[in-house]
């Protein structure tokens, strides 16, 4: 049981919704052939033990699980994923979606729902999505710009306070310390999770651009020059979802000077990997409208290697990556 606690252990469970009826009738789509529809394999930190009593009826053998204990574990299991905590958001995305009205929710004797969470946080209450080509007002100073572009130019008002340089734009909402990257606010939810080589965002922002292309908008081009994507930290402990925390690039010094700067405000070292995913190019900073010295003077007050070093840690971190793949 220790094992399936374990966020980063990798086990499996397979398991099959309760109260499936199958059917002979060939002719019906649901019939007994496709009940393994139904089999769902999920992380096992999802898993959560039950002590049910056998009892027969009708000359059938059942099982009888006593309603205080599913309410007792499904509040457990509730908090298990962290509902108040943006981690939530990833944590959520593990849970199997199943749709059978018949079946679920369940009802008790009276047919009143049961075994439901209620009063959900309000980042987990799904929002209509708004379309790549909807225009929308920047929050940050009322101009118009679509969706799809929004993320860009609202990257450009939180570089420029970044690196406090006077933005060209007529501010109406001032950008504060950790600001959403899709909006230019506080308070937004957003999580990126990863499969295999894939990487998936999920966020309750109104301005969450849910078909942006991530890979894409980690490379600086002259007509979208923003990267400030979400991306994971490594110093923050894992989820439920095997997760690090999410953090917007562009918040990634904020986040380590709250989240983890010890005595006199001192960062923690950080991995090579990490430095790479956070650097901000001087190519990117000067499409965005900030100068070569502009983008200097910020480095060299937070300390931050310039471009040379970073290829040289890249360089570094790819060769021991060869080197080790070698020697096993």
């Amino acid at each position: 049981m220790d094992l399936l606690e374990e966020n980063d252990a990798g086990v499996k469970v397979v398991g099959q919704i309760l109260e499936m009826e199958s059917q002979l009738d060939t002719k019906v789509k649901d019939a007994q052939a496709a009940h393994k529809h139904f089999l769902l394999e999920f992380p096992s930190v999802l898993v959560h033990p039950l002590g049910p009593t056998l009892s027969a009826s009708d000359g059938e053998t059942t099982w009888n699980i006593a309603a205080d204990q599913l309410e007792d574990v499904l509040e457990y299991a509730w908090e298990m994923l962290d509902p108040q905590s943006e981690q939530v958001m990833a944590n959520i995305e593990l849970l199997p979606q199943v749709t059978n009205p018949t079946c679920l929710p369940y009802r008790d004797s009276s047919g009143t729902e049961s075994l439901l969470i209620r009063n959900l946080p309000p980042h987990l209450i799904p929002k209509a999505k708004l379309a790549s080509t909807d225009l929308i007002p920047c929050f940050v100073c009322g101009e118009m710009f679509k969706l799809g572009t929004m993320r860009n130019h609202v990257g450009q008002h939180i570089l420029f306070a970044l690196y406090q340089v006077p933005d060209p734009w007529t501010i109406l909402r001032p950008i504060e310390a950790d600001p959403c990257g899709f909006c230019g606010r506080e308070g937004c939810h957003t999580q990126l999770t990863k499969a295999g080589n894939s990487f998936k965002v999920v966020s309750d922002c109104e301005y969450h651009y849910s078909r942006m292309n991530y890979k894409s908008a980690t490379t600086p081009s002259k007509a979208t020059p923003c990267t400030n994507v979400p991306i994971h930290c490594p110093e923050c402990p894992r989820s439920a979802s095997g997760n690090h925390q999410t953090i917007w690039k562009y918040n990634a010094l904020y986040h380590l000077i709250s989240e983890h700067a010890g005595e006199n405000q001192r960062l923690p070292e950080i991995s090579p990997e990490f430095l790479i995913n956070t650097f901000i190019r001087k190519q990117e900073t000067e499409w965005m409208g900030i100068s070569h010295q502009e983008t200097d003077d910020y480095r060299h007050t937070h300390q931050i290697p310039d471009s040379d070093g970073i290829e040289m840690l890249s360089t570094t971190g790819s060769d021991s990556h060869k080197s080790k793949q070698t020697k096993t």
